[in-house]
């Protein structure tokens, strides 16, 4: 209790604050960050095991890492928006300046 006989601002709920949209404290992991690392890793495993489907060996060894490490900066922050996560800059982005560069005008027909 404070001085004026309020409760403590710890204890009264806040209108506004959402708890499901709260960042996590465990490795700061998301809904978002969980369903790319999913699907990341489940296509890295399903390819792996249509390419390489009866010897894994070295080169499969090192698709499997690579596969890993992109998931992985997939789920990274951006760095132009650190509210985004990286497959958002590389691949929304991206797809947004080129549907820009493919706009064609419409011709001025006083020219």
């Amino acid at each position: 209790m404070n001085d004026n006989n309020e409760p403590a601002p710890y204890t009264t709920f806040i209108p506004g604050r959402d708890f499901r949209h709260k960042m996590s404290k465990f490795l700061f992991l998301t809904g978002e960050r969980l369903a790319i690392a999913i699907i990341t890793f489940s296509l890295t495993f399903f390819l792996a095991k249509q390419i390489f489907p009866y010897n894994l060996g070295l080169k499969g060894l090192f698709f499997l890492i690579s596969g890993f490490v992109v998931g992985i900066f997939c789920m990274l922050p951006a760095p132009s928006n650190p509210n985004q996560l990286m497959y958002k800059e590389i691949t929304i982005r991206n797809f947004k300046r080129f549907a820009r560069a493919i706009f064609i005008k419409p011709l001025d027909w006083r020219d």
